[in-house]
């Protein structure tokens, strides 16, 4: 069984450089999520700082399991005052 490793470099490499896109695409999307998160976490270190403990409470997504497979999560109320895009 003979190989052609000229050709098996040349797609080696091609899939080396697609993979080095994919990751830099991927930590530019990582970097904005993270951005975002660190707004969230700023507000509610703020609304942390500036309330009584007994009232966080009403911040904090409600989690509530109705089966073992899914968890629904609400935080209707930051959405009202905090909106953040994804995907743009």
């Amino acid at each position: 069984m003979s190989i052609d490793a000229e050709k098996m470099v040349k797609v080696f490499v091609k899939m080396r450089d697609k993979r080095a896109e994919l990751k830099r695409a991927w930590e530019a999307e990582d970097a904005d999520i993270r951005a975002k998160q660190e707004k969230i976490e700023a507000v509610l270190l703020d609304h942390l700082n500036f309330t009584s403990h007994g009232k966080l409470v009403a911040y904090l997504p409600r989690i509530s399991n109705t089966d073992s497979q899914s968890t629904d999560i609400n935080i209707s109320c930051l959405s009202e005052s905090l909106r953040i895009r994804f995907g743009e």
